[in-house]
């Protein structure tokens, strides 16, 4: 008897208890994160009311913020949510409820919060946090005190779609308001040849400021084809540039180079004996030295440079026929160019960037003449021509790296164009100094070889080989 009147009195307690709290949320009820449990549909709204309206607080990298809710007229849309919340309590009044309360069983209820804000003012948040905290990445610049790239920095960008989302879940939060805004690396702007370009422009600018004095340079990346050109399409002097041109040429001729056409080869190479130069064109040409002036020229022609040609033999006294060629007929730039022999930087460039695309089994010796270029041969060929050692010019300022050139001057002109292999990738270099009056190589070496170094520099991490001396004495013609 005792039980039944204390299980009796359990039973009307609990029945008491859960008739005086139907009109009380269920344990377990949560309207965002917000704990509602036991509370009237009013003291609800107002409890997460005042948690919705709490300030947020955000982080852009290091920088912190505030914002208040109020900015972006964010509030808990109370009719839908007294909606919601009427909805738990109607579905928790049932007698079926009874028996879940009595044992203290809950199914946890989580709402959806419902709010309304301003989207644009919430945009224009955003749009200005960005306007006033990304950074754009910053591209090395160069320093032409030291022939050096000064580095550059990568940017920052507001992600703007991940921080939209990011705020909203801590707007419709009252537990987690704090903001790690998404912030995006903008990557460093890619090295350009601008860079290197600068570099150039400044190292020459003095030699270029007087009267009637030209500087012609190009410099070609050979693994990106990036290219920098300062006059490039210039015609010069280039008696020098025509014997690399020459080499070539006997090359796609000859089925076989016999150590014998090699040596007189070298000879011209190395020494820039013309005498041998005039012998190779002879041989060219079938004995006469005019026809293989002619052959040269058809090969040159071929391979598309227009503005390189061969008008005679080397050191003649006679007048050569008048060649005109685009870089010949320029108003707006002049190197007075010999008329026996002329070429541009970006031609003499691209004489050695094909034998090397040759030696690679591609590019446009082995187009134009499939059947007598091979790999092999331009191997050989490249070999001969780093026969010539220069210990001034390209050389000094390559960092020890083998360097493959041909050099070409006379009194009012120096210069040299080469093929660099450095650690850092492999890249073209040529360079023309045109003067009014004649040249000093003392002078015009110092030039040449901080143009090396600022491309040596480009091309390895930033860092120039040290100064060089100055020539005392010409290198072969």
């Amino acid at each position: 008897m005792v039980a039944a009147a204390v299980l009796a009195l359990v039973l009307l307690g609990n029945l008491i208890a859960f008739a005086t709290s139907r009109d009380r949320l269920p344990r377990e009820t949560y309207l965002a994160d917000i704990d509602v449990s036991g509370a009237t549909i009013n003291e609800a709204i107002n409890r997460a009311q005042r948690a919705l309206q709490a300030p947020v607080s955000l982080r852009y990298q290091t920088v912190s913020l505030t914002l208040s809710p109020a900015q972006l007229d964010f509030k808990l849309n109370e009719t839908v949510a007294r909606l919601l919340l009427e909805g738990v309590l109607k579905r928790n009044q049932g007698f079926d409820q009874f028996i879940p309360f009595m044992l203290r069983q809950a199914t946890p209820t989580r709402l959806p919060p419902p709010y309304q804000y301003s989207e644009s003012k919430l945009q224009d948040y955003l749009l200005e946090l960005a306007a006033q905290y990304d950074q754009p990445p910053t591209p090395p610049t160069a320093d032409p005190g030291t022939l050096n790239l000064r580095p550059g920095a990568d940017g920052l960008a507001l992600n703007l779609v991940e921080a939209r989302d990011r705020l909203l879940a801590a707007l419709s939060s009252g537990l987690s308001r704090l903001v790690d805004l998404p912030v995006d690396v903008a990557p460093m702007t890619k090295v350009g040849m601008q860079a290197l370009g600068d570099l150039i422009s400044a190292r020459v600018s003095g030699f270029a400021a007087v009267g009637g004095n030209v500087a012609g340079v190009f410099v070609k990346d050979l693994k990106t084809g990036q290219e920098f050109s300062l006059n490039g399409d210039v015609a010069f002097s280039a008696a020098g540039w025509l014997k690399l041109a020459l080499v070539i040429e006997t090359y796609r001729v000859a089925g076989e180079v016999s150590p014998e056409l090699n040596d007189r080869l070298a000879s011209v190479v190395v020494e820039g004996s013309s005498l041998n130069a005039n012998d190779v064109l002879r041989e060219l040409g079938q004995g006469d030295a005019n026809l293989g002036v002619g052959a040269l020229n058809a090969l040159l022609k071929k391979l598309g440079l227009v503005n390189t040609f061969l008008a005679q033999p080397f050191d003649q006294r006679t007048i050569p026929p008048t060649i005109i060629t685009p870089a010949n007929s320029r108003a707006d730039v002049t190197a007075s160019p010999d008329p026996a022999a002329q070429s541009t930087p970006v031609d003499a460039g691209l004489l050695l960037e094909m034998l090397d695309q040759c030696r690679a089994n591609s590019g446009a010796l082995l187009l134009a003449f499939p059947q007598q270029f091979t790999a092999s041969k331009c191997e050989q060929a490249l070999a001969l021509l780093g026969r010539n050692r220069l210990n001034g010019l390209l050389e000094a300022g390559s960092g020890g790296s083998p360097v493959i050139s041909r050099q070409s001057w006379d009194a009012n002109n120096h210069g040299v164009a080469g093929l660099v292999r450095s650690p850092g990738g492999d890249y073209i270099v040529v360079v023309m100094l045109h003067g009014s009056s004649p040249l000093n190589w003392a002078d015009t070496s110092l030039i040449i070889a901080d143009i090396a170094r600022a491309a040596y520099s480009f091309f390895n991490n930033g860092q120039a080989p040290p100064a060089a001396q100055p020539l005392t004495a010409p290198p072969p013609p």
